[in-house]
């Protein structure tokens, strides 16, 4: 059998490839499942020998439009995660802490997967709002509490009003460009200014958005 870091680089190679001309920001920016998607980093990463979660294969093929190979990657990468640490050494305590954790997670990430549908429902609310890069995120309560919905950014080129299918009540904005929430559904009257790069309103009431 070959070593898991040569199948390893093998498997995200096949991902380039699958990729074709697509750029790894444009594939990011497509890859939006639920409230999980994948940074142009991370897609760097996959590509250059990191075994990916379901979860984020499934964000991959989504990204470069190829979701009807889901089934046979998965079973490659299922393959790659059983075959151990790359070096062939057996794991000491630390490495084995270290691999049940990462099962937890991988395990984590596929209950979300089988459950997870355009909404987020039942959240906490929380402290910290948490946007994938590249994206404008709202939630249906105040301190990013409740259902969210993951969207791109309205560009400046585009400039057109995009109406949202609930009411705000806070929002953040991970990307590059800022927007301007408003409370109507076609981008009239007073708004608030949502800052590009992190900006955010724990409590606000918003029905559409537009860039700034």
């Amino acid at each position: 059998m070959a070593e898991r870091g040569s199948d390893a680089k093998t498997f995200g190679e096949r991902l380039r490839e699958l990729r074709g001309p697509i750029t790894q920001h444009a594939l990011a920016r497509r890859s939006a499942i639920g409230s999980e998607a994948l940074t142009r980093q991370r897609v760097s990463y996959l590509e250059n020998g990191q075994v990916p979660t379901a979860g984020q294969l499934r964000c991959y093929l989504r990204g470069c439009d190829r979701a009807d190979l889901f089934d046979e990657l998965d079973a490659v990468r299922k393959r790659l995660c059983e075959s151990g640490p790359a070096s062939g050494e057996p794991a000491g305590p630390g490495r084995r802490w270290q691999f049940a954790a990462i099962g937890a997670l991988a395990a984590a990430v596929l209950l979300a997967a089988a459950t997870a549908t355009f909404w987020a429902l039942d959240r906490p609310s929380a402290t910290v709002a948490e946007c994938a890069p590249g994206f404008v995120c709202f939630w249906s309560e105040p301190e990013f509490g409740g259902h969210k919905i993951t969207l791109d950014p309205v560009w400046a080129s585009a400039n057109h009003c995009a109406a949202l299918p609930f009411e705000a009540r806070s929002e953040m904005n991970s990307s590059k460009e800022r927007q301007l929430g408003f409370p109507a559904p076609d981008c009239t009257g007073w708004h608030t200014v949502l800052n590009h790069l992190g900006g955010t309103e724990r409590s606000t009431s918003v029905r559409s958005y537009r860039h700034s």
